[in-house]
């Protein structure tokens, strides 16, 4: 998505391109905001990246190309770092229900369930 003129030219189709032509590529966010990485992901499968390649494109190949080999799949030998959501992971309306790094589970107390709950369980006034 752009965020200044010099962004203007970004193509949505983009990650689509990059794996016809062979380019190896990570789907990133460009930011610190890495609440948008699935969302991101789950655009360039709208526009025509393969679902299974938009996956691996934030986990597998972004360990990879980070230097990461001991994660990014589960696979006997590397950290375990498991998350569990709710339905499919690039729909933004998915959630994390069980967490797991380091081969430890992780309390489920985060800020954004917390906002949301705080909504949820607020009085209505009329």
């Amino acid at each position: 998505m752009p965020r200044t003129l010099n962004q203007l030219r970004v193509r949505d189709d983009l990650a689509t391109l990059l794996q016809e032509a062979g380019v190896p590529f990570v789907i990133s966010t460009n930011d610190m905001n890495v609440r948008r990485l699935r969302q991101q992901a789950g655009r360039a499968v709208a526009y025509g990246l393969p679902y299974e390649n938009a996956l691996k494109s934030i986990t597998a190949d972004a360990a990879r190309y980070f230097k990461l080999d001991d994660r990014g799949s589960l696979s006997v030998g590397l950290r375990a770092d498991l998350v569990v959501w709710s339905g499919d992971p690039l729909e933004p309306q998915s959630y994390v229900e069980a967490l797991w790094i380091a081969g430890q589970l992780q309390q489920p107390g985060h800020r954004q369930r917390q906002l949301a709950r705080s909504y949820l369980d607020a009085p209505v006034s009329h």
